[in-house]
């Protein structure tokens, strides 16, 4: 037991599932190994909560099975929620794991008792936040981890790399690189659990800041120090983020035998739902950047499969931007994807707006009366446009008496950063995806177009209560960019 936790902390996960479960397969009935049932009991259901975490967090659906066992222990079984909750976000069924844990703390509280195990939990379900680039989400979890940073001192290095995560799903890079360099100042390889994935971080950092000759060389270094002190299922996200290096530097043998080993140590390990979805987003994004077509037929759709197997919007966006990104490199035909321009505008709301818009004094008003046309054809409530200002969320216009949380307005700054930053790919007016913020589900509406051959951005309508986007509700929203493109008294983005 004392060697698999020491294994844990060392992050040789593999290692200390395969003692844990050994020692689990010992104590089995009938109990002959001199130690009191209520002893055994207490060890064997400890341990399967923690066995039942690991194979969780791997995408490996042995959880289910830990988390039935744990439950039965009417103590214990708050560890069982803990267990399928975190099971759950690990396959993407983000709402499903939302919901046991909603569970879990109600369970909690109304015992009134600690869980030995909370911080596992809390550290594995930000991890499975930033796999989904889910910041709203990420952005909770942060606060958890940085509330348990300030008690106590050991998780400081965790907290300020899940600072740097957040920071860098926010497009933040160099500000994101220093924290993950003081992240791993703080901690050694062999010495601490996170220290794979904190380097991991640092990589994918590099590769956005355009240093992908450093992190390709520093990939190599980590993965070298990585099995000198045995690390696991670990190494496959260093071989990934250095997959990503080598295949910017225009190396492709040296790119997919980084993908083909972390396919082989996931598969090894018995990985699946998001763990293997990231090994074949990573493997598409290889495709893409080496333009090799038939390496991305054969990636895209499995990636696909996972990312598009449970309602998750940050999923779907993330696996809609690799789409555009291959329509804009031209492994996939325009026709196949996104189209090249916008459909014929038509219908009776178009035909409404064109009128209002030939009345309109000024932008601003032609945003406030377009909003409440969209709001109306999807049934919202209450609706809000934001654009950006030097990088921050601004409010043009609102619909409805409910004001933007906090958590909508960093959604909103995420997603047009996100529209922005992705310069070179085709982007596709009108969203159209579902976020949640302050209790509350939100359609997003993107108001862009296609202009020649470039995609001009002017901002974000995010709807309450409305129903899933329609095509024409999105024509709306390409024909007040377009308005607001010939207005020219706005400023937005374009590619």
């Amino acid at each position: 037991m004392a060697e698999g936790a020491d294994a844990r902390f060392a992050g040789r996960y593999g290692e200390s599932r395969r003692l844990f479960v050994d020692l689990l397969a010992r104590l089995a009935p009938p109990n002959d190994v001199g130690l009191a049932q209520s002893y055994v009991d207490g060890i064997r259901v400890g341990v399967g909560t923690v066995v039942g975490l690991y194979t969780a967090q791997l995408g490996d659906g042995a959880w289910a099975q830990s988390a039935a066992e744990v439950s039965v222990d009417p103590i214990h079984a708050t560890n069982a929620l803990l267990v399928r909750a975190l099971g759950e976000l690990w396959k993407g069924d983000v709402l499903a794991s939302d919901r046991s844990e909603d569970a879990r703390k109600l369970r909690r509280l109304e015992h009134r008792r600690p869980q030995a195990y909370e911080g596992l939990g809390v550290l594995w379900r930000f991890m499975g936040y930033v796999a989904c680039e889910d910041l709203t989400r990420m952005r909770n979890g942060l606060d958890e981890i940085e509330r348990l940073a300030s008690r106590s001192l050991t998780w400081e290095p965790t907290a300020i790399w899940a600072r740097a995560e957040y920071e860098r799903i926010r497009g933040g890079g160099e500000t994101a690189l220093a924290y993950a360099d003081d992240a791993l100042r703080r901690i050694q390889p062999g010495r601490h659990l996170l220290w794979a994935s904190a380097t991991s971080t640092r990589l994918l950092i590099l590769v956005s800041l355009g240093r992908q000759s450093e992190a390709q060389r520093d990939g190599e270094q980590s993965l070298a120090a990585g099995r000198e002190v045995g690390l696991d299922h670990q190494l496959a996200s260093l071989h990934l983020a250095t997959a990503l290096a080598t295949a910017k530097q225009g190396d492709a043998p040296g790119a997919w035998g980084h993908v083909d080993s972390a396919l082989a140590i996931l598969a090894e390990h018995q990985a699946g739902g998001l763990r293997l979805g990231l090994a074949f987003e990573t493997a598409t994004s290889v495709a893409i950047y080496l333009r090799d077509a038939e390496a991305f037929e054969r990636f895209a759709p499995c990636c696909r499969e996972l990312y598009h197997a449970h309602e998750n919007r940050a999923l779907s966006t993330k696996y809609d931007r690799l789409i555009r990104t291959a329509t804009r490199v031209g492994l996939i035909a325009r026709s196949e994807s996104s189209p090249a321009h916008a459909p014929a505008i038509h219908g009776e709301a178009i035909t409404k707006l064109n009128g209002l818009l030939e009345t309109c004094a000024d932008p601003v008003t032609a945003i406030k009366r377009t909003l409440e046309l969209i709001a109306e054809s999807v049934g919202a409530r209450a609706g809000h446009v934001f654009t950006l200002v030097d990088d921050e969320p601004v409010a043009w216009a609102h619909f409805g008496g409910e004001a933007a949380s906090a958590e909508m307005t960093e959604a909103a700054r995420s997603q047009l950063l996100s529209e922005r930053d992705e310069s070179d790919e085709t982007q596709d007016a009108g969203d159209g995806s579902q976020m949640r913020g302050a209790g509350h589900a939100y359609q997003s509406v993107l108001i862009g177009h296609h202009s020649g051959d470039t995609f001009v951005t002017h901002g974000l309508a995010l709807l309450l209560g409305a129903e899933p986007i329609p095509e024409e509700t999105r024509q709306l929203a390409r024909r007040l960019s377009e308005y607001l493109e010939s207005a020219g008294a706005l400023d937005h983005t374009s590619r």
